[in-house]
């Protein structure tokens, strides 16, 4: 499976099988975030499915990934999250350039966002609540934000991943979609849960 193409139900069915080997060793809650590497994979993946990507990414994408100050399972996580970014080396198709910061607030991250030209935003654990207020703030923004578990999106990030029952799981907020310039293919809504 290469990671440059969109997502097929082949390929949720490979990282299916390392999401069920994950929930198996660790016993994963209903709708918890998903591992590390899967949020990197499936972020890489699905960003392709944004007709509006390429425009918005052009020749390098460039992802911010936020922790949370003073969270030590948030920073661990962001960096992990960074780390296979890194790895993979490409979001949607194209280079990524793959930074970690600290979440201060919405208004901040969305400046971040704008002066720096960033594509994908990355809400790592402990971020879920204030998602509220970054859904408010990036209205208009023209960036996919990106939550680490489904609960994320139902908050208003545009796209969430969990592992629910053994199996990855993708859930789009398409009304936050819409008012963030992500315009994502029929095919990933087919597979994706869709909150809001």
């Amino acid at each position: 499976m290469s990671l440059g193409r969109p997502l097929s139900r082949r390929g949720l069915f490979a990282l299916s099988a390392g999401a069920a080997a994950f929930a198996t060793t660790t016993h994963a809650a209903a709708g918890s975030a998903a591992p590390a590497f899967l949020q990197a994979r499936l972020l890489a993946k699905v960003s392709g499915f944004d007709r509006n990507f390429a425009a918005r990414a052009g020749r390098v994408a460039r992802v911010l990934v936020l922790k949370k100050e003073g969270d030590a399972e948030s920073a661990r996580f962001a960096d992990a999250v960074a780390k296979e970014l890194v790895a993979i080396e490409h979001v949607g198709g194209v280079t990524a350039h793959v930074s970690v910061d600290s979440f201060t607030t919405a208004s901040a991250a969305r400046e971040r966002c704008r002066r720096d030209a960033v594509a994908v935003v990355h809400f790592g654990v402990a971020l879920d609540v204030e998602l509220g207020s970054v859904a408010k703030a990036f209205e208009g923004a023209d960036v996919l934000t990106v939550g680490a578990s489904t609960v994320s999106a139902e908050r208003g990030a545009v796209v969430a991943f969990a592992v629910e029952e053994a199996r990855p799981r993708v859930a789009i907020h398409v009304g936050q979609a819409r008012r963030q310039n992500v315009s994502f293919s029929p095919e990933l809504l087919r597979l994706a849960r869709i909150v809001g």
